[in-house]
């Protein structure tokens, strides 16, 4: 199965499920290995690249990545 859209290393994402912001810290075959902070520690997990979607960023929100 071929996803939708194309991500690359860097991209910020999410589940279209929903769920936090997370980092594309390296694709994988049919898979993107995703980096987020869920409150002090950093998470670390590989999601299909079917399963996820751009993070809907607003010009408010770059605080938030920072």
């Amino acid at each position: 199965m071929t996803p939708e859209k194309e991500f690359d290393v860097g991209d910020v994402v999410q589940l279209k499920a929903g769920g936090p912001w997370m980092t594309v810290d390296r694709i994988d075959g049919d898979q993107a290995i995703c980096l987020w902070h869920d409150g002090q520690l950093l998470r670390r997990e590989a999601f299909l690249l079917a399963e996820l979607t751009f993070a809907e960023i607003k010009p408010g929100d770059v605080d938030l990545l920072e």
